[in-house]
C-alpha cells in the first residue's frame, strides 16, 4: 500500500502515483531543512527517524491516525506524522515536526498553549497572516 523513501532524519511513507511521489525528492529536502532548524534552535537531536506518511485526504489522515476525525496532520508518539499532501493541500513544513521532535527531546507539556505556541513559532504564518500580526 505504501511506497518509502529514506532520508537521514525521516522515513517517509507514500502511496504510489500520488501527487506526493511526484514531489518527494522536495519534500524530502524540505523536511531535512525543518529538521536541522527545529533541532538547531532547540539544541536538541532525536534518536530515532522520524516516520511521515503522507495521506492523500484528510479522511485518510483521521483513519490512519486512528480517530476517524478528518484533519490535515496530526502527530502520534513517538515518531509519526500523518498529513495530508493533495494538488490543493500540502501539509508539509515545521509544524508536525516541532511537535514531534520537541515531545522525544524536551518532554510533552500538558498546556495546549505551550505545544501549539512552539509549533506555531516555527510555523512563522497561520491562514496566510504572519503570526506577528496575530499578536
Amino acid at each position: 500500500m505504501w511506497n518509502k523513501k529514506e532520508t537521514e532524519h525521516y522515513i517517509f511513507h507514500y502511496h504510489k502515483n500520488s501527487f506526493a511521489e511526484k514531489n518527494i525528492d522536495e519534500i524530502m529536502a524540505l523536511q531535512e531543512r525543518c529538521y536541522s532548524y527545529i533541532c538547531k534552535v532547540l539544541k536538541v537531536k532525536m534518536d530515532r527517524k522520524i516516520q511521515y506518511f503522507l495521506c492523500e485526504t484528510q479522511e485518510e489522515v483521521g483513519k490512519m491516525y486512528g480517530d476517524n476525525e478528518p484533519a490535515n496532520g496530526a502527530t502520534k508518539m513517538p515518531d509519526k506524522i500523518y498529513a495530508v499532501y493533495n494538488e490543493k493541500l500540502k501539509c508539509v513544513g515545521t509544524h508536525e515536526d516541532a511537535h514531534i521532535i520537541s515531545y522525544n527531546t524536551l518532554g510533552n507539556p500538558k498546556q495546549a498553549l505551550l505545544r501549539e505556541g512552539l509549533a506555531m513559532f516555527f510555523d512563522k504564518v497561520w491562514w496566510g497572516i504572519p503570526n506577528e500580526a496575530w499578536v
